[in-house]
């Protein structure tokens, strides 16, 4: 609390703006204090007259930057896909909310500025337009991550001076886990195409089965060969081809570190990508979060943005339906070739 407080302290007692000569400025202000001093000594007129314009220069471009950083509103869009270690690509949205004069040669930064983070430049933005400038951050860990304030800074007109603002751009960015290369081999397939697969009630081109006609059946749906033999109406119940269900379960407790529960993590996360690809309806269970097995083209991101929120917690017991199995994920002490093979069985018992 001690350490919130003075850093709030040190913040409010951080001046508005900050200014800083450039490697240009600092020739400059050398030559101002030479022309100062020799003019002083000599009492030449002519360089007075020069110091007095190079004073002038000063004092113009402190009030061109400032006028440059003025009106300004800064927007920070983040994309929905961001993965742990991988470079992200976000952007600011610059609005110039003046009516005359534009923003010139505006740079912007993220803020604690990260090692070989570069700035983002906006030439110019003309008064009531908005320009989007993308720039690359690394997110080192899953996650939700909580982006700040940025610098706004400026060498306008003359480059001899940079001058910078900071300004609130609060935004949250959610971190997927990495997918991963995993060893498979032998974890999906090992059964035919008919024992892959299982027939459901519901709309489709096979046949479920055979049941009395009630209300609301199509005329299409009877069956007129049972109808004729038992004598009254019997219509087809249709059925559709589902993909066989596999539930990957994630287990919160018993890891030794946080490293060893994040690459657990990522390892959930790649065994959904491999199953969903080889034609798995997949779902996720880790502790208080449950998403039901599909084969839908959104699942993995559906997967993956679940586990940005999952934490280390207790277990929650595990009931499904038969058909579905189970892949468990979690710390195990029997070694990586066994547990594979234990998961190929869990796999291959869901076509069954």
């Amino acid at each position: 609390m001690r350490g919130l407080t003075l850093f709030a302290i040190l913040r409010l007692l951080e001046p508005p703006r900050k200014l800083r000569p450039t490697r240009v400025g600092w020739f400059f202000v050398g030559g101002v204090l030479a022309i100062g001093l020799a003019a002083v000594n000599t009492g030449n007129n002519l360089l007075y007259f020069v110091l007095g314009m190079m004073l002038g220069t000063i004092v113009l471009s402190g009030i061109l930057s400032e006028r440059n950083l003025r009106g300004l509103w800064v927007e920070r869009s983040v994309p929905g896909d961001v993965t742990a270690g991988v470079p992200a690509t976000l952007a600011y949205v610059v609005t110039a909310r003046r009516t005359w004069l534009p923003i010139l040669a505006l740079t912007i930064r993220d803020l604690p500025r990260e090692k070989g983070a570069t700035d983002a430049l906006f030439v110019r933005v003309d008064p009531g337009q908005t320009r989007r400038r993308s720039y690359e951050r690394i997110f080192p860990v899953r996650g939700v991550h909580t982006v700040g304030e940025v610098e706004a800074a400026t060498a306008f007109p003359f480059g001899l001076f940079r001058k910078s603002r900071r300004l609130g751009v609060t935004c949250e960015v959610r971190v997927r886990p990495r997918v991963v290369d995993v060893d498979t081999s032998g974890l999906v397939g090992g059964g035919d195409e008919g024992e892959s697969r299982r027939l459901v009630r519901g709309d489709g081109l096979e046949l479920f089965g055979l049941r009395d006609h009630s209300s609301g059946d199509e005329a299409r749906r009877i069956h007129w060969k049972a109808t004729a033999r038992v004598g009254r109406p019997i219509v087809k119940d249709p059925a559709r081809d589902e993909p066989p269900a596999v539930v990957v379960h994630l287990a919160l407790s018993g890891y030794p570190s946080a490293p060893a529960f994040e690459r657990a993590v990522e390892r959930a996360a790649s065994l959904s990508a491999v199953l969903l690809q080889e034609g798995f309806a997949v779902g996720l269970i880790a502790g208080e979060v449950s998403l039901p097995a599909s084969a839908a083209g959104s699942q993995l991101d559906l997967v993956l943005d679940a586990l940005v929120d999952v934490v280390q917690g207790p277990d929650r017991p595990v009931s499904l339906a038969p058909h579905v199995a189970i892949v468990p994920v979690g710390p195990s002490s029997v070694s990586g070739r066994e547990r594979d093979g234990a998961l190929a069985g869990a796999v291959k018992e869901a076509g069954a």
